[in-house]
């Protein structure tokens, strides 16, 4: 299956860039099924990727608080790994997304181009056997007014009933965009947000969070008719995700 990280990346904080959607269905379910349009889900404490509730707070020794300088290779080191997300999970190359917006017009500024920052990192992780991939990508802005000012754009651009979802060789995939979902306290940090897109080619949750002056977009890509009982829960991975980063 194609990779389909939409441009949105850093509205993929969804859980603040409210890439609003608007009525559809919601895939951030616990296994199998959806919860009703719009509704916000638990995260089952089964899940691979989930970790502890007891997991440590923020630290202000964290890239996303503190304000001493911080590496690419330090972001790199605090993303997601295959073994994160249970069997069936390789890593391959990451490629930032450059294209417009999935409720922009065509040619209209990217992503990268509204919010841009140096300070990004992130990962691709595919299951080929379930057609199915989990994208992270972590950005890191000067302060925390720096990265709801990324999400406001990143929800903008995620605010119409349908748009299209921009591959990074520039190829479209027209989508029907959900409303957009508060999942802050399944996941934690500052604001989470999730959102879906579906298709009949397929399907794509967003979970964009934002962590004090970090943004951390995931992606959920997988085949329509991929069984999700074989798949860790999004929710759960986005949380672990996120444990993860305050823990670095």
């Amino acid at each position: 299956m194609r990779r389909i990280p939409v441009a949105i990346a850093a509205a993929l904080a969804i859980a603040t860039a409210g890439c609003s959607s608007s009525g559809g269905h919601s895939k951030a379910t616990n296994g199998a099924g959806s919860s009703g349009a719009g509704t916000p889900v638990s995260t089952p404490a089964s899940t691979p990727a989930t970790t502890s509730a007891s997991a440590p707070a923020t630290s202000p020794s964290t890239p996303a608080t503190s304000s001493a300088p911080v590496t690419t290779a330090q972001l790199s080191a605090a993303l997601l790994a295959p073994s994160d997300l249970g069997a069936g999970f390789a890593q391959r190359a990451f490629t930032r997304n450059r294209n417009p917006l999935p409720c922009a017009a065509a040619g209209s500024p990217s992503f990268d181009d509204q919010a841009p920052t140096d300070l990004v990192a992130g990962t691709d992780l595919a299951n080929a056997a379930q057609s199915a991939s989990v994208s992270e990508e972590l950005r890191l802005y000067p302060d925390s007014a720096g990265a709801s000012a990324a999400l406001r754009i990143g929800t903008a651009g995620l605010n119409c009933p349908a748009g299209k979802l921009y591959a990074t060789d520039g190829t479209s995939l027209r989508v029907k965009i959900g409303k957009p979902q508060d999942v802050t306290s399944d996941i934690g940090a500052t604001k989470a947000t999730a959102w879906d897109t579906t298709s009949p080619q397929a399907d794509v949750l967003f979970v964009a969070v934002q962590l004090n002056r970090a943004l951390v977009l995931f992606s959920f890509v997988r085949d329509p008719s991929t069984d999700t009982t074989k798949l860790p829960n999004p929710l759960g991975v986005a949380k672990a995700g996120i444990q993860k980063i305050e823990r670095s």
